[in-house]
């Protein structure tokens, strides 16, 4: 009866350091595809910023594209993704 019991809390203890493990792989992956979308997101709205340029926007001009919408507004453009994140960049910031 000992024997038993020690052998299924043993097996209680394995699984749950095991479970633990996996949940801290998940985490860690997980953090990983959060950042990769995030940046994702970024390269995208910074492309826009570059096509606006390219193509002469002026001041308080907006353009439509598939990706999102890019304004220049006081000298910073301001990219809304049709994802609905929004971020904005100053002219130092984008490269030529």
């Amino acid at each position: 009866m000992k024997l038993r019991a020690t052998l299924l809390s043993s097996a209680l203890l394995f699984l749950a350091v095991a479970t633990l493990f996996f949940y801290g792989q998940l985490m860690f992956y997980q953090q990983h595809i959060a950042a990769y979308r995030l940046q994702t997101a970024r390269y995208q709205a910074l492309s826009l910023v570059v096509i606006s340029q390219k193509l002469s926007i002026t001041e308080n001009q907006t353009l439509h594209f598939n990706l999102g919408i890019c304004t220049l507004k006081q000298g910073h453009f301001q990219v809304k993704l049709t994802s609905g994140q929004q971020f904005s960049f100053t002219a130092t910031q984008v490269p030529k």
